[in-house]
């Protein structure tokens, strides 16, 4: 089956209580809520559903108190909005934030799919490459991080996604080896 749109959210935990409110009020917008699941420890997600026309649109809306990629916690619902920018209406991520949660996103699934590395090279071009090169060594140590770069940049970021957990993995072991437990 073909994969639903899905949408991001980081959340502070200081903020939690809000939460409830944006449903009701992407509710009261005309977005109903079909479905919500708790899927991880800090994380829950929800399915809304719209009529456009004669069509019924749908959308995940991934509500995370955390960023984890498996078994690891990469940074908190607090440090994911830290640096938002406002954006009409919204917040978005920072560039960084969002380049570096793409990532190990990527990382953790094994595989890439075409819009996604697009948008890590528009991130790039916004980031410039020497950012967007200390962000990825930042994550994957320096060797890997200047190549996973590199690899946009020239279409073959694909190729390299399937060794990518294995190098985070080996990094955050060796960085924080109590994480293991």
């Amino acid at each position: 089956g073909r994969e639903l749109p899905e949408l991001n959210v980081g959340v502070d935990p200081r903020q939690a209580a809000k939460l409830d409110c944006a449903v009701r009020a992407l509710r009261y917008a005309g977005y109903a809520a079909i479905q919500a699941t708790s899927y991880r420890v800090n994380a829950c997600a929800h399915v809304f559903a719209w009529f456009e026309g004669a069509k019924v649109r749908t959308v995940v809306v991934d509500f995370a108190f955390d960023h984890r990629e498996r078994t690891f916690q990469w940074k908190s619902g607090r440090d994911l909005v830290w640096g938002r920018q406002r954006w009409g209406n919204l917040w978005t991520a920072s560039t960084a934030t969002e380049f570096r949660h793409l990532l190990l996103k990527t990382a953790g699934r094994g595989w890439v799919p075409e819009p996604l590395v697009r948008r890590l090279c528009l991130l790039i071009g916004d980031l410039g490459q020497s950012r967007a090169e200390e962000i990825a060594c930042e994550v994957f140590g320096p060797r890997k991080g200047c190549d996973i770069v590199e690899a946009c940049l020239e279409g073959r970021f694909a190729e390299i996604v399937p060794s990518l957990w294995r190098v985070l993995q080996r990094r955050r072991l060796m960085l924080r080896p109590w994480s293991a437990l």
